[in-house]
């Protein structure tokens, strides 16, 4: 990959990035994301203005799978009255691959990082998933910059 950064994850925006891949591998979390927003306080972005990326890869090396699970849900009927609820359900980590395939081609809502934990927010069609990673240090790579479509 042409271009790496090192613990910069706030000089990207995840949100409405597309999930090409995700895969836990040798103790370390990969995403393959497109539509990647890199502003311009980004090390290696050269332009002042925000440009995107596909095909980045976000790297999260020797980490600690905290949490994955699909979020709880409230459902109403037309008249606002409570018909359903459900719990947050942990994925079994022998689910983990089957259900790191089915985030495929879905949207990321946000990846943000507290301390050493990444919080990873997917929306999968009517549910909503969410990731928390332990790891000490967050790498991207990314092959080029694209530009970033102006709404006029």
């Amino acid at each position: 990959m042409k271009y790496h950064t090192k613990d910069e994850l706030e000089h990207f925006g995840f949100s409405e990035a597309v999930v090409v891949s995700v895969r836990l591998q040798l103790g370390s979390f990969y995403m393959e994301l497109d539509n990647v927003t890199i502003h311009p306080e980004n090390s290696c972005n050269r332009d002042i203005r925000a440009m995107r990326a596909n095909g980045l890869r976000l790297k999260l090396p020797e980490c600690e799978m905290v949490s994955f699970a699909r979020e709880a849900y409230k459902v109403y009927d037309a008249d606002g009255n409570l018909t359903q609820t459900e719990e947050d359900q942990e994925v079994d980590r022998e689910e983990y691959a089957d259900t790191f395939q089915k985030l495929e081609g879905m949207t990321v809502y946000d990846i943000t990082k507290q301390d050493q934990r990444y919080h990873i927010e997917l929306d999968v069609e009517e549910f909503t998933y969410h990731i928390d990673v332990k790891a000490s240090q967050d790498e991207e790579e990314w092959d080029r910059f694209l530009s970033k479509e102006v709404a006029i």
